[in-house]
């Protein structure tokens, strides 16, 4: 759907946040999208004609992030060190969880495969005693640029969340307490 959305940037509501409890709302209307995500299945056609995103897919993805950062950020001799041996040794463990069929063990689910603090807009909604937005809250999300959508591995958009989110906490955007505790409780609801 190509129209404006209301709310902020789940980056914007975590720099905002003075307190890990004042992000649980948010967390947990996360962790809400996240599981109705993982409880779409591909149909016997896959009528939209969304491909698939397999681990061995992924650690592709990775390698080639790992050697444009390499390229273009301006980073330090440690981080570059640094840089190089997470990319493989994550690298590697996504192609040894894949094994044989590439895709690991578990039933591929829809993904956005692209899903960040960016990538999310949250907008308060308005609550009344009538209206129950059930574990959520009151917060309404609106995920943009689904042009990466793949039928992938069901913690792959967990996985980026929950790194993207500490990755704001390390470039100093959000405080660290308030990024572990969103984790937390994203990875608790």
């Amino acid at each position: 759907e190509l129209a404006p959305a209301d709310g902020v940037t789940l980056a914007d509501v975590l720099a905002a946040a003075s307190t890990p409890a004042d992000v649980v709302t948010h967390a947990r209307a996360c962790a809400d999208a996240l599981v109705a995500l993982a409880s779409v299945r591909p149909g016997p056609d896959d009528a939209a004609g969304i491909g698939t995103h397999s681990l061995a897919d992924e650690a592709t993805v990775l390698a080639r992030w790992a050697v444009a950062a390499l390229e273009l950020a301006p980073l330090t001799d440690v981080e570059r060190t640094w840089l190089t041996g997470e990319a493989a040794r994550v690298a590697q463990e996504l192609r040894d969880a894949a094994g044989a069929s590439g895709t690991g063990d578990a039933a591929p689910v829809l993904a956005h495969r692209d899903l960040h603090d960016g990538q999310i807009l949250c907008a308060d909604m308005e609550t009344d005693a009538e209206t129950d937005h059930g574990p959520g809250g009151g917060v309404r999300l609106t995920v943009l640029d689904w042009d990466t959508a793949a039928w992938a591995h069901p913690a792959a958009d967990l996985a980026n969340l929950l790194a993207h989110v500490d990755r704001l906490a390390r470039l100093g955007r959000v405080r660290p307490p308030v990024a572990q505790g969103f984790n937390d409780h994203l990875l608790d609801a």
